[in-house]
């Protein structure tokens, strides 16, 4: 199960040295490396778990070749008593030696085949996900993972997760080096990109010449403001191949919509993600446009912003005109029945240019969770939409697809995403779910083995649904964090959730019960249900 690995203590390049040391072991059948590993550990002194790292550095399959490379690499493994600067040219040489291990074995190579099956075996150990988030970090740690990055001869598009680090400006500067490979970058909850962290790390991939790989950028939560949208513009373009762009939960305003929009217009973005940034009616027009002149735009996310009907109707006049936009997120964004009118017509709309060009592909998704629209208003919107569109709307507990309102599975929902969301979080934030709703997704989670944080922020699950939910932790040893933030939860859905973490569920390590209405107090009395069950678990997990 290395397929992503946490390192949550303290970072120094020796660590990083062994975690991939680790993930090689793990991903080769240790019968392989047994006698020479034996030998070489021996002869250089160091463990023999950290040769396969040497292995995976330089691209050769046998350890044979590593006895010259490993005499030198083992200074590594003593520098704490060394100056930064010796440090830094052990290295440098450490480095070059294993690149130039790997170009000789490709050349020595005695057929197209032997080569193949070098490089092959050397693919076979390669991370695709590397996970340091929640570590604290130095600028010489994030000098070292630069370096290890930029010059490790088959190391491609890595995802590197980077996470509440607490990284400021300097360690940015010090990463853009190491982009040249990277594919995903998720720097999310390091508020030192506002404090000139995205100008650093903007003028380092540029002076350097690389990042031409990167298709996701991550850099939500991290306090942005309409300030720093010169800064995410310039550190967008120094990535030509960016396609997923994720701001959420910072607070760009209207303002900084204005100044982005002009960059990705002309943009090959495709997924852009803006919930919870306190856009206005105003933004809302400006999407508009930006949907209607993208012509590579598939998803937009802008839930959790107070758009209401006046901003949301402008933006659906753009999704009118749009040939490429698959999914419209607007949960949560402060609409009521007011705006079926509006959607109808761009439905019934789009359904009549879909009949006139037969060959264009035109299917959208749009999602109004948790807003005021009723049930009455949804009905009167399945009577005007013909039924030959192919656009589907999501809305509380219903759902209007192919001509047809019926309720919204949210265990199905779960289940079709649970494999995609696989050692990750799945979002189900500001769906709309209920009580009801927390049933369904109780009875997949039981059985789940993929989704290790599941966010349900934002929606209407109370007292029974909260049971519902708890009542699968038992037999759920994947979740890991549970988020029911802004919910209906009371005194008696926290205790039931609670009392199945005691002795019960040892595999959850984060909960969230954020802004719900937990403990009442009466007369200077809280409610003593809640406060024992609280004190129960901290007393065990203590």
């Amino acid at each position: 199960k290395a397929s992503c690995v946490r390192c949550e203590a303290e970072f120094l390049h020796l660590t990083w040295q062994e975690f991939l040391a680790a993930y090689a072991l793990s991903q080769k059948p240790q019968s392989t490396f047994d006698a020479d590993v034996t030998h070489c550990a021996k002869l250089v002194g160091v463990e023999e778990e950290t040769v396969p790292f040497w292995v995976f550095v330089c691209g050769l399959v046998d350890t044979s070749r590593l006895e010259k490379v490993m005499l030198l690499l083992q200074e590594v493994f003593h520098q704490r008593q060394r100056s930064e600067m010796e440090r830094r040219a052990w290295i440098k040489l450490a480095l070059s030696c294993t690149a130039e291990a790997a170009r000789q074995s490709a050349d020595d190579s005695s057929s197209e085949t032997q080569h193949c099956d070098v490089e092959k075996a050397t693919l076979a150990v390669i991370p695709t996900e590397l996970d340091l988030s929640n570590s604290r970090q130095t600028v010489f740690d994030i000098q070292m993972l630069s370096a290890a990055l930029e010059h490790s001869p088959h190391v491609y598009y890595l995802n590197l997760q980077l996470i509440e680090c607490a990284l400021e400006a300097r360690h940015f500067q010090a990463l853009g080096a190491g982009l040249g490979h990277v594919k995903e970058l998720h720097l999310f909850g390091n508020v030192g990109l506002q404090e000139g962290g995205l100008s650093s790390l903007a003028s380092a991939v540029k002076s350097c010449g690389v990042g031409s790989q990167l298709e996701t950028l991550s850099i939500g939560w991290c306090g942005l403001t309409e300030h720093d949208s010169s800064s995410i513009v310039q550190v967008t373009h120094v990535f030509p191949k960016l396609r997923r762009l994720r701001l959420g939960r910072n607070t760009v305003r209207t303002r900084g919509v204005v100044q982005l929009s002009g960059y990705l217009i002309s943009s090959i973005i495709e997924e852009i993600y803006l919930e919870d940034n306190n856009l206005d009616c105003e933004a809302g027009s400006i999407l508009g446009k930006l949907i209607c002149n993208q012509p590579n735009l598939k998803k937009l996310d802008v839930r959790g912003n107070p758009l209401l009907n006046s901003g949301v109707a402008d933006m659906l006049e753009g999704v009118k005109h749009s040939d490429s936009l698959e999914k419209l997120f607007l949960n949560n964004t402060g609409v009521d029945d007011g705006v079926i009118d509006v959607v109808s017509a761009c439905l019934v709309h789009r359904a009549e240019q879909s009949a006139q060009s037969p060959a264009v592909e035109r299917s959208l998704t749009v999602v109004l969770h948790s807003n005021n629209i009723s049930q009455d208003a949804l009905e009167q919107l399945a009577r005007r939409v013909p039924a030959t569109s192919k656009d589907c709307i999501e809305c509380g507990s219903f759902t209007y697809n192919e001509g047809k309102l019926q309720e919204f599975d949210y265990g199905a929902f779960f289940g079709k995403h649970s494999l995609d969301s696989s050692g990750k979080e799945l979002n189900m934030r500001s769906m709309g779910i209920n009580d009801n709703g927390a049933r369904q997704i109780s009875g997949v989670l039981k059985e789940d083995e993929n989704v290790v944080a599941l966010d349900l922020d934002g929606n209407s699950i109370g007292d029974e649904g909260t049971a519902a939910l708890a009542s699968a932790l038992p037999s759920n040893t994947t979740l890991q964090g549970l988020d029911l933030g802004r919910n209906r939860v009371g005194s008696k859905g926290f205790s039931f959730m609670v009392t199945q973490l005691v002795g019960v569920n040892a595999t959850l390590c984060f909960l969230s019960f954020h802004k719900n209405h937990i403990f009442s107090f009466t007369s200077g009395q809280s409610d003593s249900d809640a406060h024992a069950a609280l004190h129960s678990l901290i007393s065990q997990k203590t």
